[in-house]
C-alpha cells in the first residue's frame, strides 16, 4: 500500500515538475478576455485586450485581430470589463474601470454601425462597495 501510494505522489510530482504552462495570445496584443461573438456576422470576435483598454475585432475568427477602440485617457489606466454584445447585436456595453473610489468609473455603449460611444454612464462606488464588483447593468432613455 505504502509503495503504490507512493508511486502515485511520484508520478504527480514529476507530471507537475516538469508539464508546461503557456498561454494563448496575440503576438500584437497579448493575452485576450472578454470574448463576444457577433450574432449576425458568422466568424465575428470582439475581445479585449489583457491590460483592458484596447477593444479587438476578428473577422477570420481569431486568426487576425484589429484595434476596434480604445480607451482615452491613457495616462489614467483605464480598463475595459464586462464587455458584452447588446440583444439587438448593434452595439457593445463596457464598463470604463479607473479603479475603486473613481470618479471617472462610467458603464459604456459603443455603437457597432457609427464606431463611436453613443452613451456613458458614471457611476460612484461607496465605502461599503469598493470590494463589490458590477455584475448586471441597463441603461434607459430618459
Amino acid at each position: 500500500m505504502k509503495k503504490t501510494t507512493f508511486t502515485l505522489f511520484f508520478i504527480l510530482f514529476v507530471q507537475l515538475y516538469f508539464s508546461q504552462v503557456g498561454f494563448a495570445g496575440n503576438q500584437d496584443y497579448g493575452m485576450m478576455r472578454n470574448f463576444a461573438y457577433d450574432k449576425i456576422t458568422p466568424n465575428k470576435i470582439y475581445a479585449t485586450s489583457y491590460i483592458g483598454s484596447h477593444i479587438l475585432t476578428s473577422t477570420d475568427n481569431g486568426l487576425t485581430w484589429n484595434v476596434l477602440y480604445t480607451l482615452p485617457d491613457p495616462e489614467w489606466a483605464p480598463a475595459i470589463q464586462e464587455m458584452r454584445l447588446t440583444n439587438n447585436g448593434t452595439a457593445l456595453s463596457f464598463i470604463e474601470f479607473y479603479g475603486g473610489g473613481s470618479t471617472m468609473n462610467k458603464v459604456a455603449v459603443f455603437d457597432l454601425q457609427s464606431k463611436s460611444i453613443i452613451k456613458r454612464s458614471i457611476f460612484r462606488w461607496t465605502r461599503q462597495s469598493l470590494g463589490s464588483k458590477i455584475i448586471l447593468f441597463w441603461m434607459m432613455e430618459r
